[in-house]
Order: C-alpha cells, then structure tokens, then sequence
C-alpha cells in the first residue's frame, strides 16, 4: 500500500467516553469503541465532516492538534485505546477526538460543550 493510499476498510474503531465522565462503574469512567467511517485525518484531527480547533479562551490557549499515526494494515492507531481515566479527562488531544468520533456516530445537528470553560458551541 503507498503511504498516502486510503485503506480498503470502511470503519475503524476510536475509543470514547459514553456518559458524562462522573458516571462510574467499578470506579471507572465509562467508556466504548465506536466505529467510524475511515478518511483521511489531518491534524486537530481535521477530516471532511469535522476540524477540531481547541482553544482555551479563559487561559488564551490554543492546544496542540492530535495527529494519528497509522497501524500496519493502514489505518489511524487510537493513542487513547488503553489509557486511564486521568488522561482521558485531562488530555485535550482525547477531548479531540472524543469530539471528531461522536459527531461521525451521530450526523446530525451537532452542539459540543467544552469540558473546561462550559462554553456551548455548534
């Protein structure tokens, strides 16, 4: 396969968190894989559909953008898929893709509340 072919997949799995993060099960935040349709990510991630754009207006931050690597078999390597709770809630590249991944499982009007400052966006 050529580095910048498309695999011939058509979802891939992403981990996320399911319910709001003070929701717990055996201590544990609640989290799932979810499938995705494959495309092409640039950083942020940006794909067709989403461009994630993190930006902490209380602190004037803007975070640095997730960038996927690729597995053997081509497609995006989840650097979340085995981490723990505390950097799922405190990584703001997981509260990326969190994002990127709930708006590709649901498609429709889409509004997004950050987690730090409260802020509602669309």
């Amino acid at each position: 396969m050529r580095n910048n072919a498309m695999p011939l997949f058509r979802k891939q799995r992403f981990r996320i968190i399911a319910q709001d993060p003070a929701v717990r099960v055996k201590g544990r935040i609640l989290t799932a894989q979810v499938e995705v349709p494959v495309e092409e990510l640039a950083p942020g991630p940006r794909g067709h559909r989403v461009h994630v754009l993190d930006y902490d207006a209380s602190q004037q931050i803007l975070y640095r953008p997730l960038d996927y690597r690729r597995t053997k078999d081509g497609l995006l390597e989840d650097p979340f898929a085995n981490a723990d709770d505390s950097t799922l809630l405190k990584d703001p590249r997981f509260h990326a893709q969190n994002v990127v991944c709930r708006r590709h499982a649901h498609p429709g009007p889409f509004r997004v509340r950050s987690w730090t400052t409260g802020q509602l966006g669309v």
